[in-house]
């Protein structure tokens, strides 16, 4: 920590810090783009007369394409350029994000949020590949929570300002200015960025040797050893454990805003601000988690325990909180629960997150490829299961116990396999 302080003093920002805004910022635009379509489903569901299991496959129609890019962008960022994946992804996003409005029925939109998420799908891994690149160790769990802030950032804007944009302007509207802001970030990030401190031009000969003498493995690439990683118990502990925690995260940014409407019978502007809230809760507390838990490792305690310890008290506490949403007497009390539970369960998020780093610093675009799979997977099945429940129940209650479920046994995986330290060299 006090390096960072010391070299954010500096007369110039620290190129890390700047790698570390674009980071963010580009996860919060492509969080824009994707939950856009959740906010408009109630008004698109009158429009075209679609019932709880088509907005469903609609909704999981992005995780489709989601799950097949993130491999082979963590695969192309670790062995090549990550700037140029991360670029070109940008583009192809914003892009799909801007004919969105074109599509002419269920059919149209279920191939157009596909491609979208497969544009998507290699933010992630590229970004991830790139941090491992920029940051110390001592560093990378709060720099990983700090972009990562920029998904949940982008999902608290998302709801009220679609919203109020849908209001104003028409649902159209959503897309079209979320598509010129990715394309403003697009010209940014060329103009800007850069895949390493080797490769940055203007970097300060101090901030570079800090960087490489305490990244803990070099930055050159191998040949990705794909039999040990897919061989691994921590590996796999890691991609399990990820679809239990993507299964949650998404269920949220799907449903969240129907539920708040056809449950407890918020306005639309109403359910954007209060699904906003527990997003906002979700950002505060994992930097905070991530404080901790460096904070943890820095005092001695085993990076294996911290991870540990951290995701599973994060998910006894969620729980707990989703348990008592069924019962909520109130509007409001359910708000309140479901912020709670997002605020507690980012403790397990970083814990997740950053894992990829601590077991394979040279394979982090890859090992998060991987686990973007997984949990894309988990983002492409679980709006079809809750729209399912919903259709055959009347109720939200049974996807709220499936995550329960679901969190009970990824604890238990974690706990079994996972690990903090480094296995891949």
């Amino acid at each position: 920590m006090a390096e960072m302080s010391q070299l954010g003093r500096e007369s110039t920002v620290p190129k890390r810090f700047i790698f570390l805004s674009f980071a963010f910022t580009c996860l919060l635009i492509s969080y824009l783009d994707r939950v856009n379509l959740s906010v408009a489903a109630p008004v698109l569901m009158k429009e075209y007369g679609w019932d709880p299991i088509m907005l469903g496959a609609i909704l999981s129609a992005f995780f489709w394409g989601f799950s097949v890019s993130p491999l082979i962008g963590g695969w192309l960022a670790d062995r090549f350029d990550g700037k140029q994946v991360l670029g070109l992804g940008a583009f192809w996003w914003s892009l799909c994000t801007l004919v969105t409005p074109l599509a002419p029925g269920a059919s149209a939109f279920i191939a157009v949020r596909a491609l979208l998420g497969a544009g998507e799908g290699v933010n992630a891994p590229a970004i991830q590949s790139i941090a491992s690149r920029w940051f110390p160790i001592q560093e990378r769990t709060r720099a990983v929570s700090l972009y990562l802030a920029g998904s949940h950032v982008g999902t608290i804007i998302a709801f009220p300002l679609s919203t109020w944009l849908i209001a104003s302007f028409g649902w159209q509207s959503v897309f079209y200015i979320y598509a010129l802001v990715g394309f403003v970030w697009v010209s940014l990030w060329y103009a800007s960025g850069a895949k390493s401190p080797e490769a940055h031009p203007t970097i300060s000969p101090k901030e570079r040797s800090y960087i490489l003498e305490n990244r803990g493995a070099s930055a050159e690439k191998g040949k990705v050893p794909w039999r040990w990683i897919l061989s691994s118990g921590p590996v796999w502990g890691l991609i399990l454990t990820t679809f239990g925690v993507a299964w949650m995260v998404w269920l949220f940014v799907a449903w969240l805003p129907t539920y708040l409407m056809e449950t407890h019978q918020f306005s639309l502007k109403e359910s954007g601000v209060y699904s906003a809230l527990p997003f906002a809760a979700n950002t505060v507390g994992g930097i905070s988690f991530a404080w901790l838990q460096d904070r943890c490792i820095l005092a001695g305690y085993s990076v294996t325990v911290v991870r540990k310890v951290s995701l599973t008290l994060a998910f006894a506490g969620a729980i707990v909180f989703l348990l008592l949403i069924p019962g909520a007497q109130t509007p409001m009390h359910a708000v309140w629960y479901l912020t709670g539970a997002m605020t507690v369960f980012s403790g397990a998020q970083m814990a997740v997150m950053v894992n990829n780093i601590d077991i394979g610093p040279r394979y982090a675009g890859v090992l998060l490829g991987l686990q973007a799979t997984a949990g894309n997977l988990a983002g492409a099945i679980s709006p079809i299961v809750a729209g399912i429940i919903l259709a055959r129940t009347g109720s939200f209650d049974g996807v709220f116990y499936g995550i329960v479920a679901l969190l009970i046994v990824s604890a238990v995986i974690w706990n079994a396999l996972a690990t903090g330290e480094k296995i891949i060299d």
